[in-house]
């Protein structure tokens, strides 16, 4: 195989360019063609961009006249602006948002406050825990609750931390959180009549806690512990409409005077309503009333003019019955039994037998009569 490195060949030079030749005899040379003339002439020749296909400088510039793609212009309707008094007023509705968030956050209390739900202790007693949680280092203190007055329930403090005060009064202990910490505690309550307080229905019970930090600067926490209902413990449901005394003690016996014997009996009030007592009679003998001292006098009150005494709900009252010794009035033969009379419900009154022993001659001694 040979290389042929010399001057081109003769027979291998491309063949000359000729002119273009002249139109045919009898044509019409004094006017362009057709295609010439029309104003879509060369459309085939040329590209998508309306450049030519085949010749001429790709990049000059179109003549004037030659649609282009860049000659179509985008025409869009302008940007409409808002109304001048609806942007005053979105400036004004951020300015008030942002104040007030701030407002929100400078004037926040230094410590929050949750409770849990109600929990009964006994079927009279009502306890919700509540739990105090800091927001800053320092120690804080949480002064007594003072719960607003709620029908039917009574306020029973906070922990049962009380103490004496020098007139005698109770008066519950304020409460120390520690700085980023927290403190739980427990509020009580108890019933004291069904009705009221079931008559409440769903009122909301809320109770302000007033916190006061070290430098002396408080704030109000709204504790809210639910509707009244819900504080509400089982005795409103099965004994709501009455008081029912029972017999806790009868005893002992003990001279109250001269040929006076008296007893102490204390009841509890089970009911769902306040008890109060009225008086206590012979059971073989109604007619025969026993004497009630008041309060812890030695000397018994005269016949008919016991003084009433009020047995709360789930609560314990003790009251003296004084008997004369050697009582000839009273049957021998029967045992010594008498019946204590209360008033638990408008309308009708509540008994509640009490056995003190087998005959009336080993509680009394032998008659003294002929």
């Amino acid at each position: 195989m040979q290389w042929y490195d010399g001057p081109t060949r003769p027979d291998r030079q491309p063949p000359p360019v000729s002119d273009r030749p002249p139109p045919a005899a009898g044509s019409r040379s004094g006017r362009r063609p057709y295609a010439d003339a029309s104003p879509y002439a060369g459309s085939r020749d040329r590209d998508p961009r309306g450049r030519q296909a085949s010749g001429g400088d790709p990049y000059a510039r179109p003549a004037s006249g030659e649609g282009t793609d860049a000659d179509v212009a985008e025409v869009g309707s302008p940007r409409r602006r808002l109304p001048r008094w609806v942007r005053f007023s979105l400036a004004v509705a951020t300015a008030l948002v942002v104040g007030w968030l701030a407002l929100t956050r400078l004037t926040a209390p230094d410590a929050d406050v949750r409770a849990a739900r109600p929990r009964f202790p006994d079927n009279f007693t009502t306890q919700v825990d509540v739990t105090v949680r800091s927001r800053v280092g320092d120690p804080q203190v949480v002064l007594p609750p003072r719960p607003p007055a709620l029908p039917g329930l009574e306020f029973a403090g906070t922990n049962g931390e009380a103490g004496p005060t020098v007139q005698g009064r109770m008066e519950w202990r304020s409460i120390e959180v520690p700085g980023h910490g927290q403190r739980g505690f427990s509020l009580y309550w108890k019933v004291r009549d069904c009705a009221d307080a079931l008559a409440a229905g769903e009122r909301e019970v809320a109770v302000p806690l007033r916190v006061v930090g070290a430098r002396g600067a408080g704030s109000t926490l709204r504790l809210s512990v639910g509707v009244q209902r819900d504080l509400l413990p089982s005795v409103c449901t099965t004994d709501q409409d009455a008081g029912r005394p029972r017999l806790v003690a009868a005893g002992p016996v003990r001279g109250a005077g001269r040929d006076t014997l008296q007893v102490l009996v204390t009841v509890q009030n089970v009911g769902g309503r306040p008890l109060t007592y009225r008086d206590t009679v012979v059971t073989a003998d109604s007619s025969l009333r026993v004497l009630s001292l008041s309060g812890d006098s030695a000397r018994p009150d005269a016949v008919g003019q016991d003084q009433p005494r009020l047995v709360p709900v789930g609560e314990e009252r003790t009251i003296p019955l004084v008997f004369h010794a050697n009582d000839c009035r009273v049957p021998v033969d029967s045992a010594a039994a008498v019946t204590m009379r209360f008033a638990g419900q408008p309308g009708r009154p509540v008994e509640l037998p009490v056995r003190l022993a087998d005959n009336w001659e080993n509680f009394l001694g032998v008659c003294a009569g002929p």
